[in-house]
């Protein structure tokens, strides 16, 4: 499955981290701290950050990559 992957803190890592695990294919991840940017980075995954993730443009992008789902998990 593609997935674009939202979120941070240590429940953003643990299901980022589960969905690696399942072999599902992350195609993106918008990191909201600095702990899933860099461990994505580490990862070797496709990092974007953005200031507001319903820009027209962005979700323009987000859409071109044809996911099938959207993960968004975080500790707020």
């Amino acid at each position: 499955m593609r997935i674009i992957f939202y979120g941070g803190r240590q429940t953003g890592m643990v299901a980022l981290l589960t969905l690696l695990a399942l072999k599902h294919e992350v195609v993106c991840v918008i990191p909201v701290d600095e702990i899933v940017r860099e461990s994505a980075k580490n990862l070797e995954l496709r990092v974007e950050e953005v200031k507001d993730i319903n820009n027209k443009r962005f979700v323009k992008y987000l859409k071109s990559l044809r996911p099938d789902l959207l993960v968004c998990c975080h500790g707020r």
